[in-house]
């Protein structure tokens, strides 16, 4: 018999001296474990001559070969990072993987943009992605979402694997989000209802925070910035300009076998239009602590408090004053979210076996509302020679809304098993397949889906994908993804008025259902100190029962005197039957270094053709129509461009850093024709007359510059004056275009920032 040896180490960054946590450790195709969060591993009782490889995710494999009582029994091992910047994700299959093995579009972005560029919260960020759009807060991806007030989301939120979408509205809290702890948000685009449920309809942001490291990570931020004057009339301030000012604070430590997480930030913003202005302060903490007695036991609890306070503007008093509320009010608000995380994991290393319970308790309220939103996840993971990856799991959600005038009080709940595998039957070859089962009840009303001609209350949601490798750095995938999205509370029951606005509940809502396919290859490249990749994409959405807000007359009583017919004009979700989102997509980012030169780039192209295919001219009356519209564009759905850019370039040289980020966008072609049309002008007897009272003053006599196409510009530059402090200059919106994303939110011009930030350099802890 042989001499029998064990094999320990550490796996590090050979960069920058960082152990790297959950790194494969195998022989061939057989894994024989992975590195803690400490980066150790250890291999006992070899007994026979092996071929060691060392795995991870954006880094170069590592061979080695190694004899027992021969070679040292402890060896540090250094990855160097991989020459085609493939990154780590694990949003698409809840496990680590390289991105160019996906099955699906995906795009990362670092804590260095969000930083440089002095992120106050994320949806400021995220639309630099491509085809990202942003509207008052509604996120939509390759023009799956329009305009909605704010309620519902086709987008689920994640923050580290958890739903982060209010239980209310059902919509995305961007300020309550940690952007100053970010370790990389990954954008998902097409559904991912298998492995993440209801709200994933059109794709998924996940945002992950920052693990403890060997050394200590802080760093402090303090901003201030200011407004210029607007090019047109709008300005209103007396004296120079309006301010904005804030800072942020984050401190991550490992001590022994315990991550602590600090972080906060405090927000002020004077507003560029009348009597808008925000104020918000968040802390967030976390404890990470890994058992001593119990190897791969691990449990983490982590909370956070955001208390906002502000007026919110949302039409403007004329396009001529566009920058003023209309009635000189704005609604007020003050608003707390808090959330409370509980996340128990057990790695069995010996079965490849991860065991997770996660349970996220999430609380939003403002003046008017409150909502308790309580998740429950039970999640069994297995691989198999790190070829298959088999994910189970069980979820539980329950929201119940309190409101006395806004929504009513209302329950909800969800129970949901999901079942996916991800496997590499060949080496060049890999597949994924998933299957959902749902059931969610609001109230008395739950999901209903026909099985062999019967309504059924369980609705079925199914996921299949491919990708294979052409060539070295080329990958095909192709993937099908179905989804499904019941209605948030606010969609079926709000009742609220908003200015001239006037917003209905439809009890009588009915879920949406989706579908998303796509064609995609990705080609990394490396010449010479070059380093990047090239991404090209064809997509096909079609949604069912597609809910969105309309404005239309909604009382069947043709015998009401006109003052009370005046009060029941306004806005309400609807299902508006089907709609068809065929396009393209074309992405690209790269790497430059040599010598003291550092030149980054990232960005892409979207074209997307938005239509109703079953559009009937007699009864679809709502949007736009001629001159306003073209003929053949009727059948246009509302609030998307078919045109989107995006692209930034970072230049380095040894301490100066400047960047440049720009934003195009087509025009919106199609809008509620209510914005356009006098309020109440089915009503005659002088309603329909063009100076007839409407929502949006002077828009219809300023369509052509509303419905303009434009781009917008920002600068940064940046100057580390020490190894700890670093001096930023930064512009937006450089060119001081005037431009709106939906009608009646003229956007903010020309704002300079100064940002110093402090960042201390530390020694290894341990």
């Amino acid at each position: 018999m042989g001499v029998s040896q064990d094999l320990s180490g550490f796996v590090v960054d050979a960069l920058n001296g960082d152990t790297l946590r959950g790194a494969i450790v195998k022989a061939g195709d057989v894994k024989l474990t992975s590195t803690d969060h400490k980066g150790y591993f250890l291999i006992r009782d070899i007994t026979t001559p092996l071929t060691i490889e060392i795995c991870y995710a954006g880094y170069q494999n590592l061979k080695t070969f190694f004899r027992p009582g021969q070679d040292s029994s402890y060896v540090t091992y250094y990855l160097n990072p991989d020459a085609v910047l493939d990154e780590v994700v694990v949003s698409a299959g809840r496990f680590d993987q390289k991105r160019s093995e996906l099955t699906v579009s995906m795009d990362i972005l670092k804590p260095d943009l969000i930083q440089q560029k002095n992120t106050t919260q994320l949806d400021q960020i995220v639309t630099q992605v491509p085809g990202v759009t942003v509207q008052d807060g509604q996120a939509s991806i390759r023009g799956g979402s329009g305009f909605s007030y704010g309620a519902g989301s086709r987008v689920l939120m994640l923050l580290d694997d958890m739903p982060m979408i209010s239980g209310d509205a059902g919509d995305i809290k961007w300020a309550f989000l940690p952007i100053e702890t970010v370790e990389q948000i990954e954008v998902i685009k097409g559904a991912a209802s298998v492995l993440y449920g209801s709200g994933a309809l059109n794709g998924i942001i996940h945002l992950r925070t920052r693990y403890a490291r060997d050394k200590p990570f802080t760093q402090c931020s303090v901003f201030m910035g200011s407004y210029d004057a607007p090019r047109s009339t709008y300005k209103w301030w007396p004296g120079t300009s309006q301010f904005q000012r804030g800072f942020t604070l984050t401190h991550i430590q490992r001590i022994k076998n315990s991550d602590f997480s600090f972080s906060g930030q405090y927000f002020y913003d004077a507003g560029y239009r009348l009597f808008e202005f925000e104020e918000r302060g968040r802390i967030n903490v976390s404890w990470r602590y890994t058992s001593k007695h119990i190897k791969g036991l691990s449990h983490k609890i982590s909370g956070a408090v955001l208390q906002n306070k502000g007026g919110i503007f949302y039409l403007w008093q004329h396009y001529d004053s566009a920058y003023i509320p209309q009635n000189r009010t704005l609604q007020a608000f003050y608003s707390i979210n808090a959330n409370l995380d509980n996340v128990t994991e057990y790695l069995i290393s010996a079965h490849h076996i991860k065991l997770s319970l996660r349970n996220r308790y999430y609380y939003t309220s403002n003046l008017s509302s409150a909502s308790h939103l309580d998740y429950y996840e039970l999640q069994f993971q297995k691989q198999w020679h790190s070829k298959w990856v088999f994910n189970s799991g069980a979820i539980l959600m329950q929201n119940r809304t309190q409101s006395l005038s806004l929504y009513g009080n209302h329950l909800g709940k969800q129970f949901a098993f999901y079942n996916q595998m991800d496997a590499s039957p060949l080496n060049r070859l890999h597949v994924t397949a998933g299957l959902r089962l749902e059931y969610a009840t609001l109230d008395s009303v739950s999901t209903e889906h026909h099985w062999f001609g019967q309504a059924r209350p369980i609705v079925p949601v199914l996921r299949l994908g491919t990708n294979y490798q052409l060539w070295n750095g080329a990958h095909a995938r192709a993937s099908y993804g179905q989804g499904y999205r019941f209605p948030s509370t606010a969609e079926k029951f709000v009742n609220t008025g908003i200015s001239v606005l006037k917003i209905f509940p439809n009890p009588n809502l009915q879920a949406e259902r989706g579908e998303n396919m796509e064609l995609g290859i990705k080609q990394g490249f490396a010449f010479g100190t070059i380093k990047g990749q090239l991404d090209l994409a064809a997509f096909w959405t079609r949604y069912s029962n597609m809910i969105e807000f309309v404005f239309n007359y909604y009382n069947t009583n043709p015998n009401l005197p006109l003052n009370e017919k005046l009060n029941y004009y306004g806005f309400r979700s609807e299902n508006l039957g089907k709609s068809d989102i065929k396009g393209i997509e074309a992405s690209a980012s790269s790497v430059y270094q040599n010598g003291n030169w550092n030149i980054q780039t990232m960005g892409g192209y979207t074209f997307i053709n938005p239509i109703k295919p079953d559009f009937n001219p007699v009864s679809d009356t709502l949007g736009l129509a001629p001159p306003f519209l073209d003929e053949q564009l009727l059948n246009t759905l509302k609030y998307r461009s078919k045109h989107l850019f995006k692209w930034d370039l970072q230049i380095a040289y040894k301490k100066i850093s400047c960047g440049w980020s720009s934003r195009y966008q087509s025009r919106i072609l199609n809008i509620d024709n209510r914005f356009i049309k006098p309020v109440f002008y089915e009503l005659g007897n002088g309603f329909e007359a063009d100076d007839a009272p409407s929502i949006l003053p002077g828009l219809k006599a300023n369509w052509n510059a509303f419905s303009k196409a434009f781009w917008i510009h920002d600068f940064r530059c940046n100057v580390q004056l020490t190894p700890a402090w670093t001096l930023a200059y930064l512009i937006s919106n450089v060119s001081n275009t005037e431009y709106q994303n939906r009608p009646g939110d003229m956007r903010a011009p020309r704002m300079h920032q100064i940002q110093i930030t402090f960042k201390p350099v530390y020694k290894k802890t341990n």
